[in-house]
């Protein structure tokens, strides 16, 4: 293996745990997301203040704030990880091309 795909597969190792490494964080984003319920609690007093009108816009924008954050996390989730499948392509097909100057 040449100097510079060395340099390269070094490179695209080091991207695969980057990316590894956004995806835990995903992975605990995950986690945490059940805390993002907790304001719903807010709706009780917005039902004495504003009434049950307010305390449903309450909920329904505590809901869609969850939701939306919980469609987020799974989609980037889904591209890391095809990220990482094509780092680790591209990774193979060096060390497949890498293999019969070893050979010589």
């Amino acid at each position: 293996m040449d100097e510079a795909a060395s340099e390269q597969r070094t490179r695209l190792v080091a991207e695969v745990k980057r990316l590894r490494g956004l995806r835990a964080d995903l992975d605990r984003e995950w986690r945490q997301l059940r805390w993002s319920v907790i304001p719903t609690l807010l709706a009780i007093p917005a039902f004495f203040v504003w009434g049950p009108i307010g305390s449903s816009l309450v909920i329904l924008a505590v809901a869609s704030i969850v939701v939306t954050a919980a469609y987020l996390i799974l989609v980037r989730r889904k591209e890391y990880e095809g990220d990482i499948r094509i780092v680790q392509r591209e990774i193979a097909i060096l060390d497949r091309d890498a293999e019969p100057t070893l050979s010589r």
